[in-house]
């Protein structure tokens, strides 16, 4: 069975398996209430959309296609402060040169990110918080239409400033009759959001050997990476989350995330995934 096709497989099956266990643990115990100096979370996110993929060391075309996504996090969240630890990994097969060739593009990222919030510009109803946030990804390439230059990994890190802007409402209650029907809503908590990543420090280690379409070349070539410092990288996200009355919360976000390597880098890479989220969060404090 090809690659893509066993991933989806696996997803599939998981999805069936995992997910009505997932929503049972977190719509239950509806009669706790939120702790009033913070709460803690174990985060559960999947999701997909599209991805675009050009990596010079292994194709000059540009491939487009669709992307897989899931990670799993640890959250604090407190009114002065927002930290957090967590894995994603995500897949893309993406196709070039009219749909003649097709790339698999997997990556994983270790994540880290501290913020605070600015008291003075926040209010009761709207944070806003600054701070930074570390990445560490290993990506891996896989075009099988360009003979020695078909596979390729990479290595990413980077330190980022961040940003976010969060607003807190809550939707009141509905208690109506109409006509001989009685219409009852719950009051729910919502919360919108907006993050953004900005780059202050990138480096990478990516290939060295030479770009041949036809040709061989010797291990030492093929393991040949080259070190250096530069590019380009900004990540976005934005949201709405509902605060359940468990404390738990479900969240429905779209991400941005673009990379490009600069011209420091022997063979170019870009990269950009537009992506819809859902995530699950589970409190543990």
């Amino acid at each position: 069975m090809p690659f893509p096709a066993v991933i989806n497989s696996l997803m599939k099956r998981n999805h069936l398996l995992i997910l009505p266990f997932c929503l049972g643990l977190l719509f239950s115990a509806a009669d706790e209430t939120v702790p009033a100096s913070g709460t803690d979370w174990i985060s559960l996110t999947s999701g997909g959309g599209y991805a675009s993929v050009r990596d010079l060391g292994t194709s000059p075309l540009r491939y487009r296609g669709v992307s897989l996504a899931a990670g799993s996090g640890y959250v604090s969240d407190s009114p002065v402060r927002n930290w957090g630890i967590g894995v994603d990994v995500s897949y893309a097969a993406a196709f070039g040169g009219d749909l003649m060739y097709l790339m698999h593009y997997a990556k994983g990222d270790f994540r880290l990110h501290y913020l605070r919030t600015i008291r003075e510009i926040s209010s009761p109803g709207l944070k806003i918080s600054a701070g930074g946030s570390l990445s560490s990804a290993f990506a891996f390439t896989f075009n099988d239409a360009y003979q020695n230059a078909s596979g390729n990994f990479d290595l990413f890190t980077g330190l980022f400033f961040s940003g976010g802007m969060e607003h807190a409402f809550t939707r009141p209650a509905i208690d109506k009759k109409i006509l001989f029907l009685n219409f009852r809503r719950p009051a729910r908590n919502y919360s919108l959001f907006c993050r953004l990543d900005f780059p202050l420090l990138l480096a990478a280690v990516r290939p060295a050997y030479p770009y041949v379409l036809n040709g061989s070349l010797n291990t030492a070539e093929i393991l040949s990476r080259h070190l250096f410092a530069g590019g380009f990288r900004l990540r976005s996200k934005a949201g709405l989350t509902r605060i359940l009355d468990n404390g738990n919360a479900v969240e429905f976000a779209y991400v941005w995330d673009m990379l490009s390597t600069g011209k420091r880098d022997i063979y170019l890479l870009e990269t950009a995934r537009h992506e819809l989220l859902f995530t699950l969060y589970f409190r543990v404090k």
